[in-house]
């Protein structure tokens, strides 16, 4: 994959406007990704992605590859390199630009919880992670096209519309 557009960092010292509620970006069997919401913020856009899965996909969650770093060496080298690592694309569409979006990997990976209720509970299992866009649109349209074909999610575009970009300065909440 290439450079991504916009580095990964941190949102800011400010808790953002929420611009787009949530939307899955990508489904299969057992495994899904979304966006938790679109926070707008004066110089950009903060984007939570959550992925889970279910048992039976959980080892897809794993092979995260946590940017360029190979942690965990030991599980790969049982897994076989050509299958141990991977990781999710994001490309975004904004102000005429089109390209990656980055991420140092997953920032938390969820511990394994059940779901549903009876005798018998799904076991689901997840990572979240963080990625920032450090422009606005426009025109208020972000085109995301996300795919992970090595866990089975293949390549979808959703075009969201960001609403209330227009007084984020008076509308952001700082923090000391």
């Amino acid at each position: 994959m290439s450079e991504p557009l916009w580095a990964p960092r941190r949102s800011p010292h400010e808790l953002g406007v929420i611009a787009h509620g949530p939307v899955v970006l990508a489904r299969a069997e057992g495994i899904a990704a979304a966006l938790r919401c679109v926070f707008a913020h004066p110089d950009g856009l903060h984007l939570p992605l959550v992925l889970r899965a279910d048992t039976e996909r959980a080892s897809d969650l794993g092979r995260w590859s946590f940017g360029h770093l190979r942690r965990y060496s030991s599980f790969a080298s049982r897994q076989g390199a050509e299958s141990a690592y991977s990781a999710p694309q994001l490309l975004v569409d904004i102000n005429g630009r089109r390209g990656p979006v980055g991420t140092d990997g997953p920032i938390h990976a969820s511990d394994v919880q059940g779901a549903g209720t009876g005798p018998v509970r799904a076991l689901i299992y997840g990572k979240d992670a963080s990625y920032w866009i450090g422009e606005l649109p426009a025109d208020g349209v972000l085109r995301l096209s996300f795919a992970w074909l090595q866990a089975g999610l293949a390549l979808t575009i959703t075009t969201v519309r960001l609403h209330g970009l227009e007084d984020l300065a008076e509308r952001v909440v700082p923090l000391p």
